[in-house]
């Protein structure tokens, strides 16, 4: 019994320390990946060019491949923009720490909540957690307590609801922190995951 209640909290306490560690970041973005070169009619995942049509709006990249994040909008709520993470075609997953970032003097956090994917938290089956680590980086942190437990998350499923406000009017780009995000599948091995930018657009 006491192995079914330690694995799980050393786990969870690893998933939330890749996510929540508060130490200066000194390792670049290292940016969107590069699309396969054999996907026709794709573009490469730049920042698209804004223009009026698509004020109002995050504009994620054009090619969306499996285990990947994003991010994509959810509407308004007031003057806050409502933008859902969204995971793509994951197998067993035990857990997660991702790192969101953005540029402070651009964007304002409003509130985030990660999305019940992994049970009832108030029933000791799942730990979620968010904190902004500073203005500009939000760490999140989702997973299961039980040691062998895992859920796999096929198709596009909404892992966390973010509410920010513009501060300048300007576009601004939402991006992950790589080397901060941390997925384990059941037997407690890294998956690999892609992660996408997109822009705001106030």
């Amino acid at each position: 019994m006491r192995r079914n209640l330690v694995i799980p909290f050393l786990c969870a306490a690893a998933l939330l320390v890749a996510g929540c560690d508060t130490k200066p970041l000194s390792i670049p973005d290292p940016g969107a990946p590069d699309v396969p070169a054999d996907v026709p009619g794709e573009v490469a995942p730049d920042v698209p060019v804004v223009d009026d049509a698509l004020h109002d709006a995050v504009v994620p990249v054009a090619y969306i491949p499996a285990a990947s994040f994003r991010f994509v909008s959810a509407g308004r709520d007031g003057e806050a923009f409502v933008i859902d993470v969204v995971a793509r075609d994951f197998k067993a997953t035990f857990g997660m720490a991702l790192r969101v970032e953005w540029d402070p003097a651009a964007l304002a956090l409003v509130s985030a909540r990660p999305a019940a994917i992994f049970g009832d938290e108030a029933a000791g089956e799942a730990v979620y957690r968010a904190a902004e680590i500073r203005p500009g980086s939000l760490a999140l942190g989702l997973t299961h307590l039980y040691y062998l437990a895992a859920t796999a998350l096929p198709g596009d499923v909404v892992v966390a609801t973010l509410k920010v406000k513009s501060l300048n009017g300007t576009p601004a780009d939402l991006r992950f922190f790589a080397p901060r995000c941390l997925l384990m599948d059941g037997d407690r091995a890294p998956i690999d995951a892609t992660y996408l930018t997109a822009t705001l657009n106030p």
